[in-house]
């Protein structure tokens, strides 16, 4: 469980942006719903809950960016490995980069037990948490997934190149 809530608060931190200033968080977070929409639901999944977070730069104190997480809901059965090929192939249809940040050995392979996949395009990051449908179980033994967005992670993940 402890690496769960570790590769959750990796998720909102490798969205992160670095830079100064703070953003305007309607229209910053109306990009990342933007996105959201634009992408594919796995077949089945039923959106649970959706919000919001800050990130900030070191020197400041305003945010300077937002990342949306979508919490979905899949059918029972549902393994970490099919939801993330999933998102792989049709993100890639769409012109979505995948990749894993440059982590060191140790990270990548946190990285691939904790089930997480990043993808970039353009300007904007996307990254599927797929641990929980084996980890985390919410009401009445619900599996879940998460899908993160950040409209301007620029191809970059917690200061690591994506693809």
């Amino acid at each position: 469980m402890r690496h769960v809530a570790f590769a959750l608060i990796s998720v909102a931190t490798a969205l992160g942006l670095a830079g100064c200033g703070g953003v305007n968080r309607s229209r910053y977070v109306d990009r990342n719903e933007a996105i959201l929409k634009s992408l594919p639901v796995f077949p089945g999944a039923v959106a649970r809950r959706e919000f919001s977070t800050p990130h900030y730069a070191t020197e400041v104190q305003s945010p300077n960016g937002y990342t949306t997480t979508v919490v979905y809901r899949v059918p029972r059965g549902t393994r970490s490995g099919q939801v993330l090929r999933f998102y792989g192939t049709q993100l890639a249809r769409r012109g979505w980069r995948s990749g894993i940040a440059s982590v060191g050995a140790a990270g990548r392979r946190r990285m691939r037990r904790a089930s997480i996949a990043y993808f970039a395009r353009g300007r904007a990051t996307v990254a599927v948490f797929a641990a929980t449908l084996h980890a985390v179980r919410g009401r009445h033994g619900d599996r879940m997934y998460l899908l993160a967005v950040d409209h301007r992670g620029a191809g970059q993940l917690g200061g690591a190149r994506v693809g």
